[in-house]
């Protein structure tokens, strides 16, 4: 196996650079580009770690219980994008945090949302769809449906703005919408450790969140605000 070291002192070294950043340093380009992928890097490289991990200490059926996979997706996916800014001391406008353009923001990602939520309409009429968080208690229900509704649109937000800027791109179509949905959907192919069907995880969990990964970029480009991205990734995922 090879030593971990040489990650450790990555990480290291890219966390004492967060925590000795001052607010009246401007980020460089190279900044948000290290900020975004030692984001990935984190998540790519360590949830399919920890899960693996888990299951050969604790088993399948306990990294598959409800309170195992928020822990998963809030450390692996939310928890290091939130620090980041924190530590940054960046604008939370930057990430679409703010009231304006709300509307359009908003009608966007209905507009978005409808063609998904008319075939599972149709699928729940007549093929007896059931949505996987259907049967969710109350006490579940609420912190699943703010990890995996607005903190994941954050973290897709968050990617494509730092590469944009990291990168000078500007196009609405830009190379961080792009780079972001790939890597959202590829790593999405950690499923296969619970699911070991490499169609079924190709078809449902890899080309399955491109799309939907771009529309929320889309939503948040063409309104400056998180808003309408975090309502379509919502009903995305939970109706």
């Amino acid at each position: 196996m090879p030593s971990s070291k040489p990650l450790v002192l990555i990480f290291s070294s890219w966390y004492r650079n967060l925590r000795n950043y001052k607010a009246c340093e401007s980020l460089t380009r190279k900044n948000m580009l290290v900020d975004a992928f030692g984001n990935w890097l984190f998540t790519l490289l360590f949830l399919p770690s920890a899960s693996i991990l888990l299951i050969q200490n604790f088993g399948l059926e306990f990294v598959t219980s409800n309170y195992v996979k928020l822990t998963l997706e809030f450390v692996f996916i939310g928890m290091l994008p939130l620090i980041i800014l924190f530590l940054r001391k960046e604008s939370w406008k930057n990430y679409g945090f703010t009231l304006i353009n709300w509307k359009k923001s908003i009608a966007y990602g209905l507009i978005f949302a409808a063609p998904f939520l008319s075939i599972r309409l149709y699928a729940y009429l007549f093929l007896d769809y059931v949505g996987w968080s259907w049967n969710l208690g109350p006490l579940m229900f609420l912190p699943f449906l703010f990890i995996y509704g607005p903190l994941e649109a954050f973290f897709i937000v968050f990617s494509v703005y730092k590469i944009d800027v990291g990168l000078s791109c500007e196009k609405l179509v830009s190379k961080g919408l792009i780079l972001t949905s790939i890597l959202f959907a590829l790593m999405h192919a950690v499923n296969y450790i619970f699911y070991p069907n490499i169609t079924s995880i190709l078809m449902n969990y890899v080309l399955g969140n491109i799309i939907p990964a771009l529309f929320v970029g889309l939503i948040f480009k063409k309104s400056n605000s998180i808003l309408g991205s975090s309502l379509f990734w919502t009903l995305l995922n939970f109706f």
